[in-house]
């Protein structure tokens, strides 16, 4: 596997890692900023699968 592959599969698991976590906070704000954080994950990885 080449390291733009590597890239990509590491921003896709942060990002599901963010979604998780959101799921199971309890802390106000927290769940909305880890979303965020995963959409920006996200993001990232989409621009690198062009």
């Amino acid at each position: 596997m080449g390291r733009h592959q590597h890239d990509i599969d590491d921003l896709a698991r942060m990002e599901r890692i963010c979604l998780d976590l959101a799921e199971e906070s309890r802390v106000p704000g927290e769940a909305g900023a880890l979303r965020a954080l995963a959409a920006n994950y996200g993001r990232e990885a989409a621009k690198r699968t062009v």
